[in-house]
């Protein structure tokens, strides 16, 4: 397996187990069948879900033009404690 190859299945893993650790806590993924750039939208007006998210979510433009998008964008994240991840 190539560098890159590692890299890709080493970050889909870390995403994962991120994943995991949010659904234990209670969050819920929605958007997960939208296009990136409709997931912002929607995880804003999920105001029904308290504790939300969303994968690769598009969050604006850079500044040649290219999209930006974060792996994971969270609503009620100010619930999480450093501790609290890993406990």
């Amino acid at each position: 397996m190539t560098q890159g190859g590692k890299a890709v299945t080493s970050g889909k893993r870390f995403e994962n187990n991120v994943e995991r650790i949010l659904q234990g806590h209670g969050y819920v993924q929605v958007g997960h069948d939208l296009r990136r750039k409709q997931k912002l939208e929607c995880l804003l007006s999920s105001t029904n879900l308290p504790k939300r998210y969303a994968t690769q979510v598009h969050v604006g433009d850079g500044i040649y033009g290219t999209d930006i998008y974060v792996d994971f964008y969270f609503i009620c994240f100010a619930s999480f404690t450093a501790c609290s991840l890993f406990n």
